[in-house]
Order: structure tokens, then sequence, then C-alpha cells
């Protein structure tokens, strides 16, 4: 379980430093571009890995299993980057970051809507939390 909470916070500190790093770079490039800077090498470097340690799981997995996938990699990764990317730029990687991590608040409400999940009271006083939280910085004068 430590070991899990360890890789959570370096996960965490290379998210804030990417957001701090970023809003440097775009200072010269577009949104656009530096997404294209990032996920590229990213995606290739992602998917050797994935063939090379993983091609049994890949190769038996379904044409629609597949495709589900790939859907949610062109959603989640260009698409968030590129929004992610324009919301540093425009607001600043703090604002951006604070509510980016809104994101526990859309997974409880997709877990319960489609995964079957049911709330409990942990999950409803963290979600607003972190409402009340995202309130707090957006309105900071």
């Amino acid at each position: 379980m430590i070991i899990g909470m360890i890789f959570a916070l370096c996960a965490a500190l290379g998210f804030a430093g990417s957001a701090v790093f970023a809003k440097m770079g775009m200072s010269r490039i577009s949104p656009p571009f530096a997404t294209a800077v990032l996920i590229i090498p990213a995606a290739l470097v992602t998917l050797s890995l994935a063939f090379i340690f993983h091609w049994s799981i890949i190769s038996g997995l379904s044409g629609g299993i597949f495709l589900w996938f790939l859907l949610i990699g062109f959603i989640n990764y260009p698409g968030g980057r590129l929004m992610n990317n324009i919301s540093i730029n425009s607001i600043g990687p703090s604002k951006s970051a604070i509510i980016v991590s809104t994101s526990p608040i859309f997974a409880a409400i997709f877990a319960v809507a489609f995964a079957g999940e049911s709330l409990n009271i942990y999950i409803v006083l963290g979600t607003l939390g972190i409402i009340l939280g995202v309130i707090l910085v957006v309105t900071d004068r």
C-alpha cells in the first residue's frame, strides 16, 4: 500500500511540474503545437512498451474492446491534453490544476451511472469538498 502512495505522490509531482513547464513553453508556441510535442513522443514510447511487454493481451482483445480503448485514447490524451494546455495558457497552471482536479466528481457520476457503483458518505463529502475548493479558487479576486 505504501508503494502505491509513493507512486501516486510522484505522479502528482510530475503532473504539477509538467503544468508549470508547459506554461513556460507555451510562451513561445501555441497550445495545439505544445500538445503535439507532448503526446507524440509519449504515445510512441507507451505503444512500444505495451506491444513489447503485453502483446499476448493486446492480440487477444476483441475488435470491439480494442476500438473502445482507441476511442478512449483519442478522447483522453489529445483532447484532454489540448484542453488542459489551453487552460494552462489562459488561466495559469495553479488554477487550471485545481479545476482539472475535479475529475473525481465526474468519475463518481460516471461510475454510478454506467458502472453500477453506489455512493457512500465519504464520496459525497469528498465531492462536496472538491466543489467548495474550486468555488474558492475561481472566485478569487
